[in-house]
């Protein structure tokens, strides 16, 4: 295989010590689970050889690898990451608004609208790119935000002695509009995606547009339903916001030494944007624990 120079610099190092076997593979189109069965199968084969070479490294990559590898990475990030991000999101809104009540009807909203963002799409769609994996951690902050605004306002307005009734019916003249313009303009952004040529890109965006359109729904029922049927004495205790008073008048009485700070702020990170590289290198897009990565890592040496 040395002599033959079609092979070397190619499919073999000059110095013997490392050999590439391509495989071209006709896949289903139709089969969304195509390549991770392929990969599969590959390891096994993987495994058989190097008990029957235990002196060879043999690994395998490829495209059909990255997407196996692609599709484990986005599953384990919503299995460990989703879990996480609840708990975190929860122990926040408890943390700044004193309200075991209030964090948990936000934790039914979110949990509402993400079952039925992914409900509606397993319905129409049953085939999900792993693209489709970070709709969730977008879905959640977008409906955290919608939610927060009504519930601060209903608590504003029990602190000021207002019934449970008036409280909700306040709440929500006050952020109708604003939740209203706010999702509306996301939900554009977000279909614009249709206009990538990319077909997981435009589940994607389709995706996060459906979830912020039932955000804004379940904010403006679900929410405020969830409000008069749950308990909220916490919310009657009188706030301490004594220091959120001295900053908002320090920021009024220095307010244009605050325009001036951070213009200039923005300015200075301006000046680094033509810095940012625009590049599609996959390897870059696991940790370098993947193994496909270290495969990656190790060939670049030769």
């Amino acid at each position: 295989a040395l002599k033959e120079k079609r092979l070397v610099q190619s499919l073999l190092t000059k110095d013997g010590k490392l050999s590439v076997v391509l495989i071209n593979l006709q896949l289903d189109k139709k089969d969304a689970n195509a390549s991770v069965r392929v990969t599969e199968e590959m390891e096994v084969i993987r495994e058989e050889f190097r008990e029957k070479y235990p002196n060879l490294r043999i690994d395998n990559g490829g495209s059909t690898a990255f997407n196996t590898t692609l599709a484990r990475a986005v599953q384990s990030d919503l299995t460990r990451l989703m879990p996480l991000s609840y708990i975190i999101i929860f122990g926040g809104l408890f943390l700044f608004l004193k309200s075991f009540m209030g964090a948990s009807a936000i934790f039914i909203l979110i949990t509402s609208c993400l079952l039925c963002t992914f409900g509606l799409f397993g319905w129409v769609a049953p085939v999900l790119t792993p693209v489709a994996g970070f709709a969730p951690s977008i879905l959640l902050s977008i409906m955290v935000a919608d939610s927060v605004h009504v519930l601060v306002t209903y608590f504003s307005q029990l602190r000021a002695g207002n019934s449970k009734k008036e409280s909700v019916s306040a709440s929500l003249s006050l952020n109708l509009m604003p939740i209203f313009v706010t999702s509306v303009t996301t939900i554009i952004g977000f279909l614009s995606l249709n206009f990538s040529s990319s077909p997981p890109y435009r589940d994607l965006g389709n995706m996060v547009a459906f979830g912020v359109l039932l955000a804004l729904i379940f904010s403006l029922f679900l929410l405020p339903s969830l409000l008069m049927l749950l308990p909220s004495k916490n919310a009657f205790q009188k706030s301490q916001n004594q220091w959120m008073e001295s900053f908002a008048e320090l920021v009024i009485r220095r307010k244009r030494e605050f325009v001036i700070f951070v213009s200039g702020f923005v300015i200075f990170l301006a000046v680094f944007i033509p810095n940012n590289k625009l590049t599609d290198n996959w390897a870059n897009y696991f940790d370098d624990s993947v193994p496909i990565v270290k495969l990656v890592t190790r060939i670049d040496g030769y």
